[in-house]
């Protein structure tokens, strides 16, 4: 039986308005098929968060932040994500490009078990294969990556929109995929 998490509703006005283009941002993400960039960033309850601790498992990662209203409304799913798959061994974790690790600290009850890697305004450095523009309009927020059990991008999402259970059901499907991989 398969279970999907449903989005809550946002407009495409809001979505638009953090990502700053679905069709410009997705092209910025890290390609399809490449090894997903390395990072260390301070987890928000403590410790550090890093790309060597994915490697060996399916793992999505949502790049996010707390100044974006589109993140924030899609917080709720991606934190069900989280509690859905990790018991298939799929880890899910949250990169949030806020500045301030302080911005975090009153939504931490709300992180639950997701893992929560501080990027203090980094994200875009390491996420944006472009490297150009403005923030919103150089990497939309939210996004999704699926990475394989070798750190490879399989699937990546921009955004939120109208069409947001379709998109939730793509994504789940790309990571259905990857779970049913043989392991390394």
């Amino acid at each position: 039986m398969r279970h999907y998490i449903g989005l809550p509703v946002v407009s495409l006005l809001t979505a638009v308005a953090c990502s700053g283009g679905i069709d410009g941002a997705r092209a910025t993400l890290p390609a399809l098929g490449s090894r997903a960039p390395a990072f260390a960033y301070p987890r928000t309850d403590a410790g550090t968060l890093g790309s060597t601790e994915l490697l060996g498992a399916p793992a999505v990662l949502a790049l996010w932040s707390s100044t974006c209203s589109a993140s924030l409304e899609a917080l709720s799913a991606i934190v069900a994500l989280q509690a859905e798959l990790a018991p298939l061994g799929v880890k899910v974790i949250l990169l949030a490009d806020d500045a301030e690790l302080g911005t975090l600290a009153h939504l931490q009850s709300t992180f639950g078990a997701l893992p929560v890697g501080h990027a203090a305004g980094k994200l875009k450095d390491v996420w944006s294969q472009t490297h150009l523009g403005p923030w919103r309009r150089g990497l939309g927020l939210p996004s999704f990556l699926v990475l394989d059990r070798a750190s490879t991008v399989r699937y990546t999402q921009v955004g939120i929109e109208q069409a947001r259970d379709a998109r939730l059901a793509a994504l789940r499907r790309q990571v259905d995929l990857v779970i049913a991989e043989p392991g390394l």
